[in-house]
């Protein structure tokens, strides 16, 4: 017990400075402490502002109208990806709860759950899965460039 304890600690730390050195190599250091020192003091207004932000770059950019990402009931790829990448880019960027997710989504908690973990087990040896990844790494490079120079 006390060593899976340690272990997931120390894999937690591990992840913790993996995604530091990326951020530090993407941005630079100064932009990467901003960007911290933003998510620490974001308000609920600067997140729902920031959120609108997210939206808007996702849907340009597979191109889809947020209107149709929010309220459609098309289950299209398209909007699918939207979704997938949304919640979780809401959740890690913005620190976003998955009710919080749900809510600007207009989704029960439990679809936000299932975008996220589709997009936690994506699989490089599968077309459209590579396909979304390399959406999601793209986007998200864009998202923390707008996140430092709203700092």
């Amino acid at each position: 017990m006390v060593s899976s304890i340690m272990s997931n600690s120390n894999q937690d730390a591990i992840q913790l400075t993996s995604a530091l050195h990326q951020g530090v190599v993407t941005l630079g250091l100064q932009k990467m402490v901003d960007y911290l020192n933003l998510i620490a003091k974001l308000n609920s207004n600067s997140k729902a502002e920031l959120a609108d932000s997210i939206l808007n770059l996702v849907c340009s950019h597979l191109k889809i109208s947020a209107h149709d990402v929010k309220n459609s009931a098309r289950n299209d790829g398209s909007r699918i990806d939207a979704l997938c990448i949304l919640s979780l880019m809401l959740k890690k960027h913005l620190m976003f709860s998955q009710n919080e997710v749900a809510s600007f989504l207009n989704k029960h908690k439990s679809q936000v759950s299932k975008y996220v973990s589709k997009m936690t087990r994506l699989n490089e040896h599968i077309e459209s899965d590579r396909k979304l990844a390399s959406r999601y790494r793209e986007l998200e490079i864009v998202v923390i460039h707008l996140l430092v120079n709203k700092a």
